[in-house]
């Protein structure tokens, strides 16, 4: 508006004999141009934004409906065992989106949830109001209670939502509220819930970092921080030159490991590096397995360490696929396992980025299948069971591809990794 009012004022008070005028007033013409043209580019990126949540609304319609279909197709069929009926509708879910298995799973729960417990929600969703972010909360806070109080909160949530509550935060905040007058107790059984939710997991950092992640109690969280802490400023008072954080890090991965931060692991570590890269002919970097790339610097670094094993990775010269692996320490299983595991680098369901747990039949033993480096894949547990599915099947052709076949009669298929890892050759991979 202010751009507006200049322009008028500009244009009223002008001279236009004076030349210094006119080029005032072009250059206050050109910014308005300029301000009209941000102006158009904000009201197109809201427009994209609400086009964005309502095709997310809509994938949630169908992936519900895709969902039941599923379902009720698997306990319809006398072939299908009890233990794995739905188990198809997530793999094939995570394959079409290129998402993990999990994460398809959760888009499923949510789907299911959005469409029978949040219907009203659902639909500020796919008119562009509120965010999927926003639904992801609702649902979260109305976790633990009944089909009817659920629906109850979805109703209170559309008037909040129609009063011109959108933020995502503040909607969790007012869904939790609604929660608790419905239903105390069930507040109560979800918090005791969530404290049996624990785990341990692993993120990749940059430059060969990584952080370790410890889901515990509130109280329990809070007393490991306290003993890290008081340890870590301990040291720092009696003179250790690492910083208060550097000390809890390290203090942390001692306790855990048992050993020093100077000691070397008595745990395989498999690096893998180029012999270009060994010969000092190049600096490409190498793979850590079960992280991910490192630098070469790392990689070799790494290699030099007293206890570490040394094993011959061969690759082919254009495409970096493993084609001959050194059969020597068999300590941790035969050579065709390892061989597997290496050429794939993790689960052969290519949306997958879990670590190989077993080294599949493609056809199942008991049907003819054979173990042998043609018959065999590496796969997480979870994929694993899936494959027991009467109508998925797998399959392996001579380049090392491994095509998922699903129910519906789609097919996926996964191409083996560069040895290094993606990214160190060209793609296909």
């Amino acid at each position: 508006m202010t751009g507006v009012v200049e322009l008028i004022d500009a244009v009223w008070n002008a001279d236009p004999d004076d030349p210094d005028e006119r080029a005032y007033l072009s250059r206050v013409v050109e910014r308005f141009d300029r301000d009209a043209d941000d102006a158009d580019g904000v009201d197109r990126i809201a427009e994209l934004e609400r086009s964005i949540r309502s095709l997310q609304g809509e994938q949630l319609k169908l992936i519900a409906e895709f969902s039941d279909a599923s379902l009720r197709s698997d306990r319809d069929d006398p072939r299908i065992d009890p233990r794995i009926v739905g188990v198809a509708r997530c793999l094939e879910i995570g394959l079409a989106t290129s998402s993990s298995t999990q994460a398809a799973q959760y888009k499923i729960s949510l789907a299911v949830s959005a469409v029978v417990d949040h219907p009203l929600t659902l639909d500020f969703l796919c008119n562009g109001t509120v965010s999927l972010s926003a639904l992801r909360e609702v649902v979260a806070a109305t976790k633990g209670l009944d089909e009817s109080d659920r629906q109850a909160v979805d109703r209170k949530i559309a008037a909040d939502i129609a009063g011109g509550l959108t933020v995502p935060r503040k909607l969790s905040q007012a869904a939790r509220r609604h929660a608790l007058r419905l239903d105390a107790e069930a507040a109560r059984k979800r918090a005791e819930h969530a404290r049996t939710d624990r785990s341990v997991s692993m993120q990749e950092g940059p430059d060969g970092t990584a952080h370790v992640a410890v889901g515990t109690t509130a109280e329990k969280a809070v007393e490991c921080m306290a003993v890290l802490d008081d340890a870590a400023r301990a040291m720092k008072r009696a003179g250790d030159p690492r910083t208060v954080s550097q000390l809890r890090s390290d203090i942390a991965v001692e306790r855990i490991t048992g050993r020093m931060m100077t000691e070397t692991p008595d745990v395989e570590l498999q690096i893998v590096v180029s012999a270009r890269t060994l010969f000092g002919l190049d600096e490409e970097p190498g793979l850590l397995r079960g992280f991910g790339p490192i630098p070469s610097a790392l990689a070799l670094a790494l290699g030099d360490s007293p206890n570490t094993w040394m094993r011959r990775l061969v690759a082919h010269p254009r495409t970096q696929h493993l084609i001959a692996a050194d059969p020597d320490r068999r300590r941790f299983g035969d050579a065709l396992r390892h061989f597997l595991t290496w050429t794939y680098q993790g689960c052969t369901v290519g949306t997958c980025a879990s670590s190989a747990r077993h080294i599949d039949h493609l056809i199942d033993y008991a049907r003819g299948g054979k173990t042998t480096l043609e018959g065999g894949q590496p796969v997480c547990e979870r994929h694993n069971y899936d494959k027991l599915h009467p109508d998925v099947s797998v399959d392996r052709d001579l380049d090392g591809t491994i095509t998922w076949t699903m129910p519906s009669g789609r097919s996926y298929e996964t191409h083996p990794p560069p040895v290094l890892g993606p990214g160190s050759a060209d793609p296909p991979y």
